[in-house]
């Protein structure tokens, strides 16, 4: 992506987070179709592609088209040693209490040093898995999407130093 103005970078930074391919794998599911008041299951999963910049600050919306046919369930990712803030799609935190529960979406938010909390370019992150439960007949769409910031000091590294330069001398006694 060529820089003609500093106007370019802007755009070319909403380029590269919209160009992240995020993947929701096919449903699982207990017989050959999927039944209103059956459970299934998915993951979601994400690559940061070659070429691309280092991403931070990285959150991850799951939602539903039509919470009339479908709900997901919110997602417990409190097991030892992970712990990750998801809220509501509004940003509201859920209780533990609420953990299991049907809901239209969530946004998962994750501590610094998980997998999915930075993706450098050309890595992959491994799959999260969710589940839902089909509530009437039809068709709808999971969704899933990236939220996430440019790193900064890895797009300017700060500290950088120029080349030296020289003058030959000469000491003569």
């Amino acid at each position: 992506m060529p820089i003609e103005n500093l106007r370019d970078i802007r755009t070319n930074v909403d380029t590269i987070v919209n160009s992240i391919p995020v993947t929701v794998s096919q449903l699982t599911f207990p017989g050959n179709q999927l039944n209103p008041n059956e459970d299934f299951s998915f993951t979601v999963d994400a690559s940061n592609p070659v070429g691309s910049v280092r991403i931070v600050n990285v959150r991850l919306r799951v939602a539903v088209g039509n919470q009339a046919m479908v709900r997901l369930r919110v997602p417990n990712f409190q097991a030892p040693g992970l712990f990750l803030a998801v809220t509501n799609l509004n940003g509201t935190p859920f209780l533990d209490a609420q953990i299991g529960l049907l809901v239209n979406g969530f946004i998962i938010n994750f501590p610094s040093g998980h997998a999915w909390d930075a993706i450098n370019p050309g890595e992959n992150v491994p799959a999260l898995s969710f589940s839902g439960r089909a509530i009437s007949t039809g068709n709808t769409e999971i969704l899933a999407r990236i939220i996430a910031d440019i790193d900064h000091a890895w797009l300017f590294p700060p500290g950088q130093e120029s080349n030296n330069g020289t003058r030959s001398l000469s000491v003569v006694s």
